[in-house]
């Protein structure tokens, strides 16, 4: 093994704490702080003295250079002592006490002194603090002062400071960056910047690091650092050298627009809101007895498990509305209110003073009625969580007192005493120089001798000190030794006795070298970016993670020792390629075995999932061309297929004229399957025209839409590239239709008349019947795109209806003229007997293709519908409480006077029916869903 060599240690023990250690406990504000507490405030304290004390070099060394240059090699407080006068060397040691000297970070001359960069801890590996020590250099009396030379930049330098110049202290993030709060970015790239940083120098790369607690998600923002290096120089604005890119400052940037913490919160409530049904029946039986007026606000408060979603940071609010009671229809109103700081939300998002325009109108049916009406549906109640019963504490043992310390001025009697007072001198633990390299495994008995023989000396001539080894820590870097004091055949106690068997005071040395300061050094030592040459793409290389970083950090796996490992995984944290830039991003871990992983800062974790590891950026992959990547992805592009009602109105606003850029993306974003993700950058594109996206395909082999546009290069380096796709759009289809005019309706005979503009040229009734013909056929083994379009269907007429669906019972997508000339039955009758028909005589199948109307009386009877599609008879038919049978299910079309009923709740038929979700909007989707599977 390597022989330790004397000064590999400096025992720092030798001092007594002193002054400054109970000074600075004295004065902390806390009294019952912990250990680690203290040791920090007593190291803060020598730091402080330290650094304000006036200290000479002696005046043995030629020029400031040569003091320089030992300075840089102190690495113990006996080197940095060796460097000073006999005075200043006394003031240091003495202040500098129990603190010692982990590692020299370099020293640099300024106005004839020399700054010497220092770091220390005191008595822990978790408690350290940084030391700028001032030297004032004393020339040697035969020597004169030299000239202070004037710095000389080199080319280099001159670059670096050229490049800095052209880097504005302000930027604005990219926009595929841009959905993220400032607070979940943890790496930052060239593509983070939408404006492009100035081209780098040849041969230099540029470092980008997120500035510690930056984060301002109110406004989002944030700063990074940008140091432009050339390995092993870092370079600042002013063209200084950092031999290190944590001591280099380069330029800070302020990067803006992010997303803000309101713009998410305001998410957050339009989407809590989106989901609330306008309606909900009682569940609890109990509830149910009372009539609407009887019903508290107390009662009210417990549906609030109902709303389980709400977002973090808002407190549920449930009001009811007491001008909405009901007791004849058993039914009340209240409101859902979000409620953050004292401030009420709307569905919009806004924050209100008040709650009059605030928060969700809800029905709640099912009370007590005085009349014979229907009663609710029942679904399965909920159950009330109980809150389980605390634990009980424990009690807590109090510390045992300190050992009663001896006056050390008490006279000394006879060897009892001398040899008591000599182990109770003796210290519990001696801090061993930061440089040294020897583990305490490594530690031999004679190690130990040549190292403590100098320090602890007999205080008996008839005696000598023997050493033991009792105990070695490697990750810690502790030896425990026990000190023994010997004659010819005894050993002394601490109590000063003789005795026969082995015994001593067990002292600990510390600050040998450990696993933890190894971790430390070898994460510092490894570079945050690696460069290769390699013909893949990032998206493909980090598909093929594993192959890629087989082969890398060889110098690294090279100083690995003591069974330390080194781990490769993908980043953690924030995007792990970014195509753009042609960057993967790495994190790399050192472990031991699966329950010792150690952090960036040599402390040690039990898990994977604890260890932070050192972020690495890995370059050199193919750059893709993003208006490439992006007209190749819209060309791709599929709709979901769980699209719902609300996200395909969303999908509407395409068909407006000039809309950006960004909502476009934003919309086919949200709509995209999963196999065909916009993903690819979006930075300095956009579209040449947004006028008309959108177009109908409609004929007898398909109906459907056409987005078409042209991506634009905004840089110029590009050529245009047109993309396009067709979509039925998950059977949302009428939900792009557009009303002719205004709708027509008869309130004599209750029924609605309304024509598409995109079906009105020449004929509507055959126009409607290829469209409706040609999806069905093309649908019909998609039941969900069939009832996605009877829904969108009803919801189009619902918003645009000049009153409540509930006036009418009958809808003509088609100018009823137009069919009359065709083949419409009831002329004929008219012409036979002469007389006349009411337009509301007809109902829906595959020749009228109307929604609604009449219904064939059931078999054996002639007051109930039969619930099917009509068939023509001038006498037989009912227009009253007429449905459809759909998936073993009867759903209500008409109510019990022949009018559509407005609501999904009313479209059950059946009281007793129990179904996880409700399928149809309203009664105009039942009708028109009974009409699709009457054409299949």
């Amino acid at each position: 093994m390597k022989k330790l060599n004397k000064k590999t240690f400096l025992f720092a023990g030798l001092f007594a704490t002193g002054v400054i250690s109970a000074t600075a406990i004295a004065c902390a504000p806390n009294t019952n702080i912990d250990l680690n507490e203290q040791r920090k405030l007593v190291l803060n304290k020598i730091v402080e003295t330290l650094s304000k004390l006036e200290l000479n070099s002696k005046n043995t060394y030629e020029n400031i250079d040569k003091l320089n240059e030992d300075a840089k090699n102190a690495t113990a407080s006996i080197s940095v002592a060796a460097l000073l006068d006999s005075d200043s060397s006394q003031k240091f040691i003495e202040t500098l006490g129990k603190a010692v000297i982990i590692k020299n970070e370099g020293s640099t001359i300024e106005e004839g002194k020399i700054i010497l960069n220092l770091l220390l801890t005191y008595e822990s590996d978790d408690v350290s603090a940084n030391l700028k020590l001032n030297i004032t250099y004393k020339a040697a009396e035969t020597s004169q002062p030299e000239p202070k030379p004037e710095p000389v930049l080199t080319h280099e330098q001159l670059k670096a400071i050229e490049w800095y110049k052209g880097v504005s202290e302000t930027n604005i993030v990219s926009e595929s960056e841009s959905n993220l709060l400032p607070s979940e970015v943890n790496i930052i790239d060239l593509g983070f910047f939408k404006t492009p940083l100035t081209q780098l120098p040849e041969g230099f790369e540029l470092s980008l690091t997120k500035v510690s607690n930056s984060n301002n998600d109110k406004d989002g923002e944030l700063k990074v650092k940008v140091v432009l290096f050339k390995t092993p120089s870092f370079y600042n604005v002013d063209g200084q050298i950092k031999s290190d890119l944590e001591s280099a400052t380069g330029k800070v940037i302020s990067l803006s627009g992010f997303k803000t913490s309101s713009a998410v919160d305001k998410e957050k409530v339009i989407a809590f809101y989106g989901i609330i049904s306008g309606s909900i029946a009682l569940e609890n039986e109990e509830f149910k007895k009372l009539k609407a007026s009887e019903f508290k606000q107390e009662n009210l408060d417990t549906l609030k498990s109902k709303f389980s979603n709400v977002p973090e940071g808002y407190q549920l609010q449930l009001e009811l509305m007491n001008d909405t009671v009901d007791d004849k229809k058993g039914e009340l109103s209240f409101k859902v209110l979000l409620v953050k700081d004292g401030k009420f939300l709307n569905i919009e998002g806004d924050t209100l003073d008040t709650m009059t325009d605030a928060g969700k109108s809800v029905k709640l049916t099912g009370f007590t009625v005085s009349s014979d009406e229907n009663k609710p549906i029942d679904d399965p109640g909920t159950s009330v969580p109980v809150d389980p019963t605390p634990e009980p504490g424990t009690p807590v043992t109090p510390d045992p007192g300190q050992p009663e310390v001896k006056d050390s001025l008490t006279p000394i009697i006879d060897n009892s005493t001398i040899v008591r007072t000599w182990f109770n001198s003796l210290l519990e633990s001696y801090s061993a120089a930061a440089n040294t390299e020897i583990f305490p495994t490594s530690l031999t008995v004679d190690d130990v001798n040549t190292l403590l023989n100098s320090i602890i000396k007999s205080p008996l001539t008839n005696a000598t000190i023997e050493f033991k080894i009792v105990s070695t820590d490697d990750l810690n870097g502790l030896a425990k030794i026990l000190v023994t004091l010997k004659t010819s055949d005894k050993f002394y106690t601490v109590e000063g006795n003789e005795s026969s068997s082995e015994t001593g005071k067990e002292i600990t040395v510390n600050n040998l070298n450990s696993l933890r300061t190894v971790a430390r050094s070898l994460y510092l030592s490894q570079n945050s970016l690696v460069t290769l040459k390699s013909n893949l793409t990032a998206e493909q290389a980090i598909a093929q993670f594993d192959t890629v970083t087989a082969d890398l950090f060889t110098d690294l796996k090279a100083k690995l020792t003591h069974e330390l490992k080194l781990e490769v995984r993908k980043t953690v944290s924030g995007n792990q390629v970014n195509a753009e830039t042609g960057f993967i991003y790495a994190n790399i871990y050192l472990k031991r075995n699966d329950n010792e992983f150690f952090r960036l800062d040599g402390t040690v974790v039990d898990s994977l999932e604890k260890v932070d590891g050192k972020e690495i950026r890995i370059g050199g992959f193919e750059i893709k061309i993003p208006i490439q990547e992006l007209a190749r992805e819209i060309n791709a592009w599929k709709v979901k297929d769980n699209l719902t009602s609300i996200e395909a109105w969303k999908l509407q606003e395409l068909l407006k004229p000039d809309l950006s850029f960004e909502k476009i993306i934003e919309l086919l974003k949200m709509s995209a399957s999963k196999e065909t993700p916009l993903i690819s950058s979006m930075q300095n594109l956009e579209f040449v025209s947004t006028k008309e996206l959108l177009t109908w395909n409609i004929n007898d082999q398909d109906v459907s839409l056409s987005f078409k546009a042209t991506l634009k290069d905004k840089t110029g380096r590009s050529a245009n590239k047109d993309v396009s796709f067709t979509t039925d759009f998950a059977g949302f289809l009428p939900t792009f239709l557009t009303i002719n005019g205004k709708i027509k309706d008869d309130v004599n005979d209750n029924y609605l008349v309304v024509v598409f503009k995109e079906l009105s040229q020449g004929n509507t009734y055959e126009n409607w019947s290829k469209f409706i013909k040609t999806f069905v056929k093309n649908s019909k083994n998609s039941p969900k795109k069939l009832d996605n379009f009877a829904n969108a269907f009803a919801l189009m007429v619902d918003k645009k209806t000049p009153k409540s669906i509930r006036n009418y019972g009958l809808i003509y997508p088609y100018n009823k003229s137009d069919w009359n000339s065709i083949t419409n039955p009831i002329n004929e009758i008219v012409v036979m007997s002469n007389g006349k028909t009411r337009n509301n005589w007809i109902g829906a199948n595959k020749n009228t293709l109307v929604i609604g109307g009449l219904q064939n009386y059931a078999k054996g009877s002639n007051e109930f519908a039969r619930g099917e599609a009509w068939t023509f008879n001038p006498i037989d038919g009912t227009r009253n409480s007429t449905f459809m049978t759909y998936n073993g299910i009867r759903w209500v079309i008409t109510d019990e006077k022949g009018f559509f009923v407005e609501s999904t709740r009313k479209t059950v038929k059946d009281k007793n029916t129990k179904t996880i979700t409700l399928p149809f909007n309203n009664g105009v989707a039942v009708g028109l869903r009974l009409l699709l599977q009457e054409l299949i």
